[in-house]
């Protein structure tokens, strides 16, 4: 989000998080960066959200707090909910985790806990939902194993 209103000076942004940890990072690093006075963080859930529409909305990684369906029905669930949070004419960045490939027993062994193959379904699986949730996509990237490292490695040791 900082990024975005670094680039856009007219915009602001309002980012929720349940983590007051995290929401007191994303303010101290909107103050560095001279964003304090457009960048608001609040302490709330997003699933229901009253907040919204807006022109713009990012969900990185974080499909997950839209809804409480459980995965993998949580991607349809939370794709509703982007297309009710955007303006009508307005664009999301969804940035979602998929499988390359269905991994193996010893693989999902020492991913998070709790971790099964049929959380994540391919790349078009996930576009597929997308276009039938409303969305138009007008650019499908994958992330690089050294982007998707650098976005692992950002959260604070706890």
């Amino acid at each position: 989000m900082l990024r975005v209103l670094a680039a856009v000076p007219a915009a602001t942004g309002l980012g929720l998080d349940t983590d007051e940890g995290d929401l007191a990072r994303g303010r101290a690093s909107a103050q560095s960066r001279g964003l304090g006075g457009r960048a608001t963080f609040v302490r709330e859930s997003a699933v229901r959200t009253a907040r919204g529409p807006a022109d713009l909305v990012l969900c990185v990684g974080a499909s997950h707090a839209l809804t409480e369906i459980e995965p993998p029905a949580h991607r349809e669930a939370a794709l509703a909910e982007l297309r009710r949070l955007v303006n009508p004419g307005g664009r999301v960045l969804l940035a979602e985790g998929f499988w390359h490939r269905t991994p193996t027993e010893a693989e999902l062994a020492r991913m998070w806990p709790g971790t099964t193959a049929g959380e994540f379904g391919d790349l078009a699986g996930v576009v597929d939902l997308a276009v039938a949730a409303g969305f138009r996509p007008a650019w499908i990237e994958t992330a690089t194993p050294e982007e998707w490292e650098d976005f692992e490695s950002g959260y604070p040791v706890r």
